[in-house]
C-alpha cells in the first residue's frame, strides 16, 4: 500500500525542518568562526588588548573625526623602559606576565570611551577621545599611582609617559610630558627623558 499525501507531507516537513535545524547551526557555527578570527586579527595575543595595526587604525580614525568635528583628542604613548634588562635578568616568561600587568592596570586607568591597544614589545598607545590635556594629565596621573602600588611587581622600571593633544579647532596641540617620569626607578628615572621625547616625537607622527 503506498503512502497517503499527508503522510508523505508529514516526513517530508519533519526532514526539511532536521535540514532547517542544521542550516541554522551551521550558520551560528560560522558565525562565531567569523567572530573569532576576526577578533584574532586585532587583538594582542599577548595582553588582550588592541594590537599594533589596529590601534594605529583607530588613531587615524579619531584623529580624522577629531579634525572633522573640531573635537578635542589626546594621545598617550607609554614605554616600560629599561625593558629588555628586566626580561634578561628574569626570564621571558616574567617579563610577559609583568606586561599583561601592565596593560590591566593601563586599562583601568583609562575612561570606558578610550582606547588602549600595544604599540610593540614595551610600548603601549592610549587614544582619549574628545578629552583634553589636562585630561589626559588625570589619566596619566592615575596610571602612575596605579604603577606605583604596583612596586612589588614592576620592581626597578621605569615607565614613561608621553601626553600629545589636538585642539578643538583640528590643530596639533601642545605637547608635554606628564608631571613626573612614571615608576620606582629612581635615579635612572633622570636618565630617560630621551625616551619621552621619542615617545612624543612618535605621538607626533601618528597625529599627523
Amino acid at each position: 500500500m503506498g503512502l497517503t499525501t499527508p503522510v508523505v507531507f508529514a516526513v517530508f516537513g519533519r526532514f526539511l525542518g532536521v535540514l532547517l535545524d542544521k542550516y541554522h547551526e551551521q550558520r551560528q557555527s560560522l558565525g562565531e568562526v567569523n567572530t573569532f578570527l576576526k577578533e584574532q586579527s586585532i587583538i594582542d595575543e599577548l595582553t588582550g588588548f588592541y594590537n599594533r595595526r589596529h590601534i594605529l587604525l583607530e588613531i587615524e580614525k579619531e584623529v580624522e573625526r577629531a579634525r572633522r568635528y573640531k573635537h578635542t583628542l589626546v594621545g598617550i604613548m607609554i614605554d616600560v623602559d629599561y625593558f629588555k634588562k628586566y626580561n634578561d635578568k628574569y626570564g621571558h616568561l616574567f617579563g610577559d606576565y609583568v606586561l599583561k600587568e601592565a596593560a590591566k592596570i593601563f586599562d583601568h586607568a583609562i575612561r570606558t570611551i578610550d582606547i588602549l591597544g600595544r604599540y610593540g614589545g614595551d610600548e603601549f598607545l592610549i587614544v582619549l577621545p574628545e578629552a583634553t590635556l589636562e585630561t589626559g594629565h588625570i589619566v596619566a596621573e592615575r596610571i602612575k599611582t596605579s604603577l606605583a602600588n604596583a612596586h612589588v611587581l614592576l620592581g626597578s622600571l621605569v615607565i614613561l609617559l608621553a601626553l600629545l593633544g589636538i585642539s578643538g579647532g583640528g590643530q596639533l596641540g601642545d605637547r608635554r610630558r606628564a608631571p613626573g617620569l612614571l615608576g620606582t626607578g629612581g635615579g635612572e628615572a633622570g636618565q630617560s627623558v630621551g625616551g619621552v621625547n621619542g615617545a612624543l616625537q612618535k605621538l607626533m607622527g601618528f597625529f599627523k
